[in-house]
């Protein structure tokens, strides 16, 4: 989850630097001695591991480069990776480790706060195909791309849409759109209202 950072944009997604209240204060450290673009993502709950972690009120940081197209697909080979950016985040984590392991005092847990579906995420029987933005959010959910031949292209949905409601239930983050697809379980077609460039616009998306 380190190997596809972006030369040009140089973002790098921190989640659960609210989990501690040390994590902000180190954060607002490094950025003055990091090139990256850190995108804080507050919450210590998430679609990965570090969620396990989190629930025994461990704090937490769960640290990436992005999702992209070949996010769990064969086509995601060896000359895709940027190793040159992986090795600045190696870097960097070793730098948060030492000092996280040098802290004089107990690094102590703090609650965040996100409601969320109950259901295991891989439960999901219906998959659209967008590759989702697994940041928290409470506006939305940012579809950070759209898979060939999939549900949501043949449905007309595109990158950098954000799902703000499936059959008229809100979607204001990865739980809800979870929720929502899980309710389609015996439909053969959605409504998917999303925000794009500003303008809302309502899909018809034919499930089978």
């Amino acid at each position: 989850m380190i190997g596809r950072l972006d030369e040009k944009t140089l973002k790098l997604t921190i989640s659960g630097t609210g989990t501690s209240k040390v994590f902000n204060k180190l954060l607002k450290k490094y950025k003055s001695k990091f090139s990256f673009n850190f995108v804080e993502n507050p919450y210590g709950e998430g679609p990965s591991d570090h969620a396990s972690f989190y629930r025994k009120e461990i704090p937490v940081i769960f640290i990436h480069s992005g999702l992209h197209e070949d996010y769990h697909q064969p086509t995601d080979d060896v000359e895709k990776i940027n190793f040159n950016g992986m090795a600045q985040i190696i870097n960097f984590v070793y730098v948060l480790l030492t000092d996280l392991a040098n802290h004089p005092k107990k690094i102590r847990f703090s609650t965040t706060k996100l409601k969320q579906s109950t259901k295991n995420h891989n439960d999901v029987k219906i998959s659209l195909g967008i590759i989702p933005n697994v940041t928290a959010s409470t506006d939305g959910l940012k579809v950070e791309g759209v898979r060939t031949g999939s549900i949501a292209e043949k449905g007309g949905l595109k990158k950098d849409d954000i799902i703000i409601s499936i059959n008229g239930k809100n979607v204001k983050n990865i739980y809800d759109y979870m929720n929502r697809l899980n309710e389609l379980d015996n439909e053969k077609s959605a409504k998917i209202k999303i925000k794009r460039n500003n303008e809302i616009k309502e899909l018809n998306v034919k499930l089978f």
